[in-house]
């Protein structure tokens, strides 16, 4: 008996002994994948920095826009009084004053200028010319000269622009007054804004087979006037545009309307409360937040000449039942359901629900792969549902699959989930998608995670797109990789990648890069690879062709077989530039990756309009444009690679 307890002792203690040491060498991937979950640490930025805030008027909007930008830097990291000073200045709808308070800010001798409306902007620009100007709640400067495009724009300028949601007015309008065919606004001669959103507005309107009746307003104290002479023109609806001198005078509006029993709706969530009777708007604490955090990233080194100028697409609805009832204008269920606000002081105690959901939805995600960007997508889908008022397990359901990279088990998740009952479907990556297309019949699919939806074959365009599908499209950020790789190497002339003959994705991604490479003085080497086992002959390959680095562009297989590339590029000390966010973790030395996380954050929310009803085929695709910086210094050392310090200091994350 006891040689064989002795026996087994000896076994227990070896068993002991191997699970601690498989324990021990496991320490460095635990770590490693602890330090992956952690909230992203914020550099810091190198001085105090001086910032004055200027707006021409002060009214609800405005405010909005200011407590976003406020939260905006603390969603970044940094805190007032520690990292910058904030001195705001108001002109209080003077165009004089606040010409006379920008003159100032430039004797001032303040380090940036952030700006709230389109006039404040407009004066910034032809004042200041020697340090960053980043403004919120303006209409697309591209439309006034300030910019060509989104990418090309002054070079001291960045920020967030406004795109009312015209369409969606004028549906919501259709729904509560079918009948209508003339709408009535006013709108400022003196504001380019004004005049260039009643332009547009009216390119909408007559798109729908409609009418817009514009009538001319100088001042705030002409609003009462102007508005009975536009509701003299036998209008239906009274849709007040959004611009400075309206905003001002929007009580003498809704006395004006009321008056006349005309309904009235509005482009700003506030004017519900002051009694609109429905309106359709942007998110405006949402623009001042993410042009916070485009000023949070000049602050820390970038220059906003880099800096895409980007434009908000949250839509919120508001409601006014108090209006509704003393006109008698009905307003449908379904809008009520819809509404993200609604106002009514006759039953103040009574508690509205406004997630605009009929029922609980039955939701499927479909994932390709499981990579840090996937995880951050996904956390980013539960935080949209979140920010929209949405509960899992009382609004909705949420079953996620993921079909580890096998095109074959990713199609059967779809054909599971539309067994299942899913009223909705989401996907990430291409290959999701794809498969969804082509098996879920008419049931609703929200994607993110890919890089051009056209291509994958869910539409010709942005706007014209099958039915039932809409999502965030999260193109590649080729031209700002190609920037940080000129800086990191000025004087290279080769750099390559791999490319999957067999992923659209992955195609389409080359030839982007290949036109991002060529404005930046780059040959891009480009080498086929058909499947995993053949990623290691062809990345050794790749190096073998003279390049001075390697920048792989995205796609599923070559996440998959990064160790790979990585072990080839070291072979010939070549370092990696990439765009997926966990193969800065892997061994990439610099990686600009989309945030993944607002792309999932944005899918959710479009996701959300789709279940309070509003139809898929009329919500264009979106292009994610927030972007993150990661350097692994260690990578970059085995390399001998030197990153310069204007790049670190604007990296959202080193790894060291």
């Amino acid at each position: 008996m006891w040689p064989v307890l002795k026996r087994l002792s000896f076994g227990l203690v070896l068993i002991l002994l191997a699970a601690g040491v498989l324990l021990y060498s496991d320490l460095s991937h635990r770590k490693q994948m602890k330090e992956r979950n952690l909230p992203n640490p914020t550099s810091s930025v190198s001085k105090k920095w001086k910032i004055h805030l200027v707006m021409l008027v002060e009214a609800p909007p405005m405010e909005e826009a200011r407590e976003g930008i406020m939260e905006g830097f603390k969603q970044s990291g940094l805190i007032e009084g520690r990292d910058f000073e904030m001195t705001m200045r108001n002109a209080q709808g003077d165009m004089p004053t606040l010409i006379s308070i920008m003159d100032s800010v430039v004797v001032d001798k303040s380090d940036m200028v952030m700006t709230i409306t389109t006039p404040a902007l407009q004066t910034a620009v032809q004042k200041i010319k020697d340090r960053p100007i980043v403004f919120s709640l303006a209409v697309n400067p591209a439309s006034w000269g300030g910019a060509k495009n989104d990418r090309e724009h002054l070079p001291n300028m960045t920020g967030v622009y406004v795109s009312m949601p015209f369409q969606r007015m004028i549906d919501v309008i259709r729904d509560c007054f079918p009948r209508a065919r003339r709408i009535g606004t006013l709108f400022s001669p003196g504001e380019t804004n004004s005049v260039y959103v009643k332009d547009v507005f009216e390119g909408f309107v007559q798109k729908n087979n409609l009418k817009l009746v514009a009538v001319p307003v100088t001042s705030t104290v002409e609003i009462k006037d102007a508005a009975g002479s536009l509701l003299a023109k036998d209008i239906d609806v009274f849709c007040q545009i959004a611009d400075s001198a309206t905003s001002a005078g929007f009580p003498g509006i809704v006395r004006a309307a009321q008056d006349a029993r005309v309904p009235l709706f509005g482009f700003s969530t506030y004017q519900a409360k002051q009694g609109a009777l429905v309106t359709v708007s942007n998110d405006y604490f949402d623009v001042g937040r993410e042009s916070a955090q485009i000023a949070a990233r000049v602050l820390k080194g970038e220059s906003p000449a880099g800096i895409p100028l980007q434009s908000v697409r949250t839509v919120k609805i508001a409601l006014n039942m108090d209006v509704s009832r003393a006109l008698n204008f009905p307003l449908p269920e379904s809008l009520i359901k819809a509404a993200d606000e609604i106002v009514d002081m006759a039953h103040p105690d009574k508690k509205v629900e406004t997630t605009g959901l009929s029922r609980k939805w039955n939701i499927h995600l479909i994932e390709y792969t499981n990579i840090l960007d996937v995880e951050d997508s996904e956390r980013g889908i539960r935080d949209g549902f979140q920010e929209a008022g949405l509960h899992e397990g009382r609004d909705y359901t949420l079953k996620v699959s993921n079909a580890q990279g096998d095109m074959v088990t990713v199609s059967t998740l779809v054909d599971t989930a539309i067994t299942d009952g899913a009223d909705l479907l989401m996907t990430m990556s291409t290959p999701a998608l794809q498969a969804a297309l082509r098996r879920a019949g008419k049931t609703p699919i929200v994607f993110t995670l890919l890089a051009s939806a056209v291509a994958a074959g869910a539409g010709k365009s942005n706007e014209d797109h099958l039915p039932n599908v809409t999502g965030v499209v999260t193109t590649s950020a080729y031209d700002e990789l190609m920037s940080v790789v000129r800086e990191c190497m000025p004087h290279a002339k080769r750099i390559g990648t791999l490319f999957v003959t067999s992923e659209t994705n992955s195609i389409y991604n080359k030839d982007r890069t290949m036109e991002a490479a060529a404005k930046y003085g780059f040959e891009l080497i480009s080498v086929p690879v058909s499947t995993s086992a053949e990623a290691s002959d062809a990345a050794l390959s790749l190096t073998g062709r003279d390049i001075e680095a390697i920048c792989q562009i995205a796609g599923n297989l070559t996440a998959s077989s990064f160790p790979s590339i990585v072990q080839a590029a070291r072979k010939e000390r070549l370092p990696i530039f990439a765009f997926q966010s966990n193969q800065a973790f892997e061994g990439a030395s610099v990686v600009v990756a989309r945030d993944y996380f607002d792309g999932g954050r944005e899918s959710a929310l479009m996701a959300v309009r789709v279940m309070r009803g509003e139809d898929p085929s009329k919500i264009p695709f979106e292009h994610l444009k927030t972007t993150r910086l990661l350097v692994n210094k260690k990578a970059g050392a085995e390399s001998g690679l030197r990153i310069p310090e204007s790049v670190l200091k604007r990296a959202t994350r080193i790894i060291e």
